[in-house]
C-alpha cells in the first residue's frame, strides 16, 4: 500500500519506513511531481501538520493516503521556544533584534548557535529542561486523524556528537542521560524518539483500520493498478471490484451495489463464481 509521506528529509522518510514496515510504500510529494514547497504557516504543530496533509491531499488526489508532520523543540525557560519555529529559529531571532538574515532559514548549525546563545543570556541556573513534540495527520478515505508523540530532555551546554539531524547534538533524552541523541545509534534512537512514538501510534492503528476499510467509490475507480472489474455471474451480473492484495468491494461504477456492510470474504465471493471467470490474484 502506497502512502504519500509530507518529507523531503531522507532522515525522515527511511525513519517512517522502518517504522511502517514492509506492508507500506512511502512515496514523496517530488516523486509525484509536487514540486511546490509544503505550507506550514500554522501557529501549533497540529495547525502545521494538518495543512501539509491537506496540501497533499489537494496535490495527489484521494486516490492514495497521505500524512504529514510537524515537530517543534519546547525549551521550558524560553516560555517553549523555539515551538512551531524549531526549522527557522535563528531567522527568528536574528529578526527579532532587527537584523534578519534569510541564510539562516532551515539552517540548523545556526539554530543550535542561537538555542545555546539564547540560553546562555538567561544566566547558569536557567532551567535547561525540554522536550520535542511531534504531530502526525494522516487523510484516508477522506477522513482526518492525529497522533502524538514526546521525548522528554534537557538542552545540553555544548554540541556534541555527530550522528542524527536537527538539533540531535544538543537534545539530550531523559532515556540516555550521559548522551546527546547524536551520540546515540540510530536504533537506539528511533524506539525513543517523538517522531518514532508518533509514527508507530499510527502504524499501530493502521494495522487495527487496514487502508482498504477507507477506501471510497472514486478513489477504486482510479486505483486500476491494483483493482480489477469481473462479473458476478450469469444469475448475478453485478460487477465487482477485486483488490489483489486485500478484500473484495461492490463496484463503485453502481453506487446502489456500494455497501461496505455487503463486504464478503474473499472466498465467500468466489464461491459464487463459475470456475473459468475467478480471476488470479496478484501476489
Amino acid at each position: 500500500m502506497k502512502i504519500v509521506f509530507a518529507t523531503g528529509n531522507v532522515h525522515k522518510l527511511r525513519e517512517a519506513q522502518e517504522i511502517l514496515g514492509e506492508g507500506y510504500e512511502l512515496v514523496t510529494p517530488a516523486s509525484l511531481g509536487i514540486t511546490e514547497e509544503i505550507p506550514e504557516t500554522g501557529d501549533t504543530l497540529e495547525a502545521n501538520s494538518l495543512q501539509k496533509a491537506e496540501f497533499l491531499r489537494d496535490k495527489a488526489g484521494d486516490a492514495l493516503a497521505c500524512f504529514a508532520d510537524d515537530t517543534g523543540l519546547e525549551v521550558d525557560a524560553l516560555g517553549g521556544a523555539p515551538g512551531v519555529y524549531t526549522a527557522r529559529y535563528a531567522e527568528l531571532v536574528a529578526r527579532r533584534e532587527g537584523h534578519p538574515d534569510p541564510t539562516v532559514n532551515h539552517d540548523f548549525a545556526a539554530n543550535m548557535d542561537t538555542l545555546l546563545s539564547e540560553l546562555a543570556k538567561l544566566g547558569p541556573d536557567a532551567p535547561r529542561t525540554a522536550r520535542f513534540r511531534s504531530v502526525v495527520t494522516l487523510i484516508a478515505g477522506g477522513s482526518v486523524y492525529s497522533f502524538e508523540g514526546v521525548m522528554e530532555g534537557r538542552i545540553a551546554e555544548s554540541k556534541a556528537g555527530c550522528g542524527g539531524f536537527g538539533y540531535d547534538p544538543v537534545f539530550i533524552a531523559d532515556d540516555y542521560p550521559d548522551l546527546t541523541v547524536a551520540e546515540i545509534s540510530e536504533e537506539a534512537k528511533n524506539a525513543i524518539s517523538h517522531r518514532g512514538k508518533a509514527l508507530r501510534a499510527m502504524a499501530e492503528w493502521l494495522r487495527a483500520h487496514p487502508l482498504v476499510d477507507f477506501v471510497t467509490p472514486s478513489e477504486s475507480a482510479v486505483r486500476a493498478d491494483c483493482l480489477r472489474c469481473i462479473a458476478a455471474g450469469s444469475r448475478r451480473q453485478s460487477p465487482l471490484l477485486l483488490c489483489g492484495r486485500t478484500s473484495w468491494l461492490p463496484c463503485p461504477r453502481k453506487p446502489s451495489f456500494w455497501c461496505s456492510a455487503n463486504r464478503k470474504p474473499r472466498s465467500t465471493v468466489q464461491d459464487m463464481l463459475p470456475d473459468n471467470s475467478r480471476p488470479r490474484t496478484r501476489g
